[in-house]
């Protein structure tokens, strides 16, 4: 199976149900297309590619604190 495909799967399972999380992509792929095609997924917060650094990890937290933090406004 494939990211793309668990992706599938995993946003038809969930798309009737309240969430709290989101998907962190980290891959070593460097096509463009993926990371459009990665975009189209709402549950995917953040597509980062390998390797994993510092820098990359706290730009994601960034991320996820302004996403979620916005959520919270809403409830």
């Amino acid at each position: 199976m494939t990211g793309f495909q668990f992706l599938t799967i995993y946003e038809n399972a969930i798309a009737y149900q309240d969430h709290s999380f989101a998907i962190c992509l980290l891959t070593g792929s460097i096509d463009k297309k993926d990371k459009e095609k990665a975009s189209k997924f709402p549950s995917v917060l953040a597509y980062t590619q390998k390797p994993l650094n510092k820098k990359k990890i706290l730009r994601i937290i960034e991320r996820a604190d302004s996403v979620f933090a916005n959520q919270s406004q809403y409830e």
